[in-house]
């Protein structure tokens, strides 16, 4: 019995790398992309921008928070501070709307910032 001949040889290392590559690839796009869910959500009523608070969890990296203020399509978005509480009430102002946290942290955000996007 004759061995594999060398073409063989190379073409299963050859498949054997881009397989392993391939498959680091996908687990390493998997691993660092984020999952993200509304957790709480106010539809905008046609007068006010609708207020969305989204969670992003990433295997590597934590979890972060945001408030969408606007259409879910082009809203403003306002990161909050690590270790703020993701569940803000909403005070309208004349110069736009602040989001108050139970903690006692506020964000002020000026109705420029999300005014048109009420959907």
């Amino acid at each position: 019995m004759k061995g594999k001949g060398c073409l063989v040889n190379l073409a299963v290392l050859l498949a054997g790398a881009f397989g392993g590559v391939a498959l680091t690839a996908v687990t390493g796009v998997l691993l660092f992309m984020p999952s993200t869910s509304v957790i709480s959500s106010e539809p905008s009523d046609g007068n006010r921008p609708g207020v969305y608070v989204k969670e992003s969890t990433r295997f590597f990296g934590g979890t972060t928070h945001e408030v969408w203020l606007g259409c879910v399509e082009r809203a403003h978005v306002v990161e909050l501070p690590p270790g703020w509480e993701p569940n803000p009430a909403v005070e309208y102002t004349e110069a736009g709307l602040d989001l108050v946290f139970p903690d006692g942290g506020r964000i002020s955000v000026p109705e420029a910032k999300y005014a048109g996007d009420y959907c």
